[in-house]
């Protein structure tokens, strides 16, 4: 088999968006009049080869490309992959990043630092034409992008009108099993240079929250920190934390058979280790509460929920799905108020009646 030179363009995608991505990929290479070896698209049957693992071809053909064409959907929006690829664009210094959106997904539903780039939708056909002419610099073209025909735009654009939801409305990322390792950690919402930082208010529920207080695990070590550093910068703030009570055995039970054995001994030191939080923080005049409830039925996180510009991150349990990673979702007040008022008058009713601890 001949060497090709080496991929000169990079698509990070989704394998689900396969079909959107080899059609783009069909477009660039008529545009800058380029061969299947020159795009490594993972999803094409030429980019990867047998006889080398996939995250090694998948490192080269990135390292060889002059640009990263980052294709967002529904599909890959929080894919770690997809970010990953993505990010490696943007910190290399020769190799152009390209964001483009569609299915549905916007710029604003874009996880932070990626939202703050320009993206084009590929919805629209003079977008497709400006990504080929954008690439052919990028590559040091002398000449613009050969014209499209117009059926090729026609079909790129109608593969990325399909919708996949009512993405403006809320937002689902599949992230692992910790919240610590989704875009919606504790760490970026108390972060003021994120565009979902907290301003006022925080309300965290969960089952036990026991990985906020692991010592030895690292994702979670500067909760306590980060959490007392974004209070005492304004005393008005206020941080709200409800979990399962330990005294009932209706609320535990159910736990003990999802999460097993290790659900109880969980609870009982994430319990001892909040107490002792709020304690000091009352000693230091800072609003930290720690509420239990009887049962605690889905892990929800709600930001400044009073306000115009409230946030709801919800984290359903999947039973017995074979795998650690659970999907979040991400709801605005500001995009459907409705469903959020919904969820935050249940969930304000609960806190209200949970005891408070400390």
């Amino acid at each position: 088999m001949k060497q090709h030179a080496g991929f000169q363009i990079f698509i990070s995608h989704a394998t689900l968006d396969g079909e959107l991505a080899n059609t783009l990929q069909d477009c660039i290479m008529y545009a800058l009049r380029l061969k299947k070896g020159d795009i490594f698209c993972s999803s094409d049957s030429t980019s990867l080869r047998m006889g080398k693992t996939s995250v090694e071809q998948i490192t080269e053909g990135h390292r060889q490309a002059k640009a990263v064409v980052a294709l967002m959907t529904p599909n890959s929006i929080y894919r770690p992959w997809v970010i990953y690829e993505a990010g490696g664009a943007h910190f290399h210094d020769t190799k152009q990043l390209f964001i483009t959106v569609a299915n549905g997904a916007t710029a604003d539903s874009l996880p932070a630092p990626l939202q703050w780039w320009h993206v084009g939708s590929l919805d629209e056909p003079k977008c497709v034409e400006n990504l080929c002419d954008l690439l052919a610099q990028a590559l040091r073209r002398k000449s613009k992008s050969r014209p499209l025909p117009k059926t090729q735009v026609e079909k790129i654009v109608a593969l990325a009108k399909q919708s996949l939801g009512d993405w403006e409305h809320v937002s689902p990322a599949l992230a692992s099993a910790a919240l610590a390792q989704s875009p919606f950690n504790v760490c970026n919402l108390l972060n003021t240079a994120s565009p979902n930082a907290a301003k006022k208010e925080v309300y965290m529920i969960g089952q036990h929250l026991h990985g906020m207080t692991e010592p030895n695990n690292l994702f979670f070590a500067n909760y306590k920190e980060k959490i007392f550093a974004w209070l005492r910068t304004d005393k008005t703030r206020r941080y709200c934390i409800m979990i399962t009570d330990v005294r009932y055995r209706i609320g535990v039970d159910p736990w003990n058979l999802v999460h097993g054995t290790q659900f109880e001994p969980h609870l009982k030191q994430a319990t001892k280790v909040l107490t002792r939080w709020v304690k000091e923080a009352k000693h230091d005049g800072l609003s930290l509460t720690l509420k239990v409830s009887k049962f605690v039925p889905i892990g929800a996180t709600f930001i400044d929920p009073n306000t115009s510009g409230g946030l709801m991150v919800m984290k359903p349990v999947v039973y017995e799905t074979g795998s650690a990673e659970r999907p979040q979702f991400i709801l605005s007040k500001q995009q459907n108020e409705i469903v959020f008022e919904h969820y935050w008058t249940s969930f304000r009713k609960a806190l209200s009646k949970a005891a408070e601890l400390g």
